[in-house]
């Protein structure tokens, strides 16, 4: 009689921790999900002016003070790494006030891996 109580007691104890590790597991999962939220990856294309999708945006200014060289990465993104998409207006005269007459993308791409701090060494077409 004694082996059977303790042989139920063995068998609920290993019901119990069990149940105290997938209990452990879900909460971990839920809380992983309610707390990590995903890393989204910039977009190669998209509306330039109209939404920069969570985007940091950089902005130097040429002699004019027009804006210049634009960049977008994602937040946290140094300045001095890779992982911007870098772009330039390029002005005309017209009737005596500069006026953006093209957009033209570093190295011609529209990626995410330019540097902000090299923004002048890049050919932009």
């Amino acid at each position: 009689m004694t082996n059977a109580i303790s042989v139920h007691n063995t068998e609920v104890s290993m019901i119990r921790l069990f149940s105290m590790i997938l209990f452990a597991v879900i909460m971990a999962d839920t809380v992983t999900k309610l707390l990590v939220k995903p890393v989204d990856t910039p977009e190669p294309y998209g509306a330039l002016w109209l939404y920069p999708a969570g985007h940091i945006m950089n902005v130097s200014y040429g002699a004019d003070e027009e804006p210049e060289y634009f960049g977008e990465a994602i937040p946290g993104t140094p300045d001095d790494q890779a992982g911007w998409r870098i772009y330039r207006y390029e002005y005309i005269l017209v009737g005596g006030d500069l006026e953006a007459a093209s957009l033209r993308f570093a190295e011609g791409e529209t990626t995410f891996d330019k540097i902000w701090d090299d923004r002048e060494d890049y050919e932009y077409r």
